[in-house]
């Protein structure tokens, strides 16, 4: 956090674009998008027609060019990373997943962008957008699948882009309707019952909808991962929705009983071994069901039912129903360091910001020859005795190699250290040809370099002219967008 608010200020006290020749011009870099890949094609115009020194029609333009180009994404749909209280890729790979260049993201960015100068183009292209496919995660994931963003959007577009007459007539319905009935995945309830809540609909409209979505709550099971994943916060979506059916007096015991049946569905099912690590801590607490005192890591949506939910005729959730079939497996590939190659490397990354009887090394000693030759052995053990794997492990080993040389470059005090892993980094990146079949894990490093780079201009001059030198298309592209439409300060903190 120290370095980051350092970088911060720097960058606020320049207020300059870290570039000594002039930026490019918006047509150059709007040439380079439309040859990049799908995902950052789209990623690309969507910054384009944020500039409000564009007129209207030519940002509408832009966006729907998006629109087009995100289906070309490798990735359809955002992943989300559900178990993060292990070492590993988890962190790394939820900053990846953040940057919104699957395919379902980018077309709702292109919405979102939008729904405030053209109304009706939201209208038209969130009904083209069809009801995602979500894949059931198993035990042996880590991963689950997050559209959150989908239910978010549409409900933007119900209350802003109709009039209180298309409403009343049934357009929203029509836009709504056949992503509520084609709910598949548990990661998709909590969302939509909030969309559903603060829709702005006729009684008769609003009932139907309610009814597809119970409907669809009762066929959901089989997915436990993305049922724990999230648990926590769908009692209260459903509550929100309880409330918006009593305030149009409609009765809300169906409702009730298919989010009972749902629950009854998953808990009594097969479950994950691993289960708690998805849960928050919640030390202290002890929970009541049937007069006895349960484990306080039970799901805490049997307690949320009993007390909050629950109406007669209904029964309150009882233990043999909850009772799971079977408990078995858990998550794969969240392991960190194994092989004697990573384990040395991050022996000598140990070395560059502490010393052999456990202090800190301070800012002045980061400065000297002898860590500068500490930090050499470091990058020369990460490229040279660190060997990637393939498929997922070698995926694995990408993010791992990319937080090493991510740390490597926050301790450097020298420009000269800075530059050097920098490179090195960079380097890496673009051999790593498989990798960019997964775009967004691949693009995060050199979205972090540039990042660096807007924020210490100063210190990073030699990096800056070394990235104007690659001859990766991507990372040209960024370098001028960056320069033509600057992210903000903090959304460049949020990438580190």
């Amino acid at each position: 956090m120290r370095l980051r608010t350092t970088l911060a200020l720097a960058w606020l006290a320049s207020s300059v674009a870290p570039a000594a020749t002039p930026a490019p011009d918006i047509v150059s870099v709007l040439d380079r998008a439309r040859k990049a890949p799908g995902e950052f094609a789209a990623d690309s115009l969507i910054r384009l027609a944020s500039l409000e020194t564009l007129d209207k029609p030519k940002r509408i333009e832009l966006l729907e060019e998006a629109f087009r180009r995100a289906g070309e994404s490798k990735q359809p749909l955002k992943r989300r990373v559900v178990i993060t209280r292990v070492a590993g890729p988890a962190r790394f790979l939820a900053r990846a997943y953040g940057q919104d260049l699957d395919g379902l993201s980018l077309e709702l960015r292109a919405v979102e962008a939008v729904l405030p100068l053209d109304p009706g183009k939201a209208r038209e292209w969130a009904l083209k957008i069809p009801p995602p496919q979500v894949p059931q995660a198993a035990c042996s994931d880590f991963q689950t699948y997050d559209v959150d963003r989908l239910y978010a959007v549409l409900g933007q577009v119900s209350r802003q882009a109709y009039t209180a007459r298309q409403a009343e007539g049934g357009d929203v319905l029509r836009l709504l309707r056949p992503q509520i009935a084609a709910l598949t995945s548990p990661g998709q309830a909590g969302p939509a019952a909030e969309m559903l809540a603060g829709i702005t609909i006729g009684d008769r409209d609003f009932q139907s909808l309610v009814e597809d979505f119970q409907q669809a709550l009762r066929k959901m099971t089989g997915d436990d991962r993305s049922f724990t994943a999230a648990e926590t916060g769908l009692g209260t979506q459903i509550e929100a929705l309880v409330h918006a059916c009593q305030r149009r007096s409609i009765s809300t015991l169906p409702l009730l009983e298919g989010y009972r049946l749902y629950l009854v569905n998953h808990l009594a099912g097969g479950r994950c071994a691993d289960d708690e690590l998805l849960r928050p801590l919640t030390e202290g607490t002890t929970v009541t069901l049937l007069g006895e005192v349960i484990d306080p890591a039970a799901p805490a949506a049997i307690q949320f039912f009993n007390e909050r939910l629950h109406v007669s005729p209904l029964l309150p959730l009882t233990e043999t129903e909850v009772t799971p079939s079977h408990v078995a497996g858990h998550a794969v590939g969240l392991e960190g360091c194994q092989d004697a190659g990573c384990k040395a490397a991050s022996g000598l990354y140990a070395g560059l910001f502490g010393d052999d009887k456990g202090g800190l090394l301070t800012d002045a000693q980061r400065r000297t020859p002898e860590w500068r030759s500490a930090l050499e052995k470091f990058l020369d053990a990460v490229s040279q005795g660190w060997k990637d794997g393939a498929g997922e492990a070698g995926l694995r080993t990408f993010t791992e190699k990319c937080e090493h040389y991510a740390g490597a470059v926050e301790l450097a005090r020298e420009p000269a250290d800075k530059e050097l892993v920098t490179r090195t980094w960079l380097d890496y990146v673009e051999r790593a040809g498989e990798v960019r079949g997964t775009p967004a894990v691949w693009f995060l490093p050199i979205r972090q370099i540039l990042a660096r780079v807007r924020l210490d201009p100063a210190g990073m001059q030699k990096v800056i002219e070394d990235l104007r030198r690659r001859d990766d298309p991507v990372i040209a592209l960024y370098l001028a967008l960056d320069a033509v439409a600057p992210p903000s300060t903090a959304a460049l903190l949020m990438t580190l």
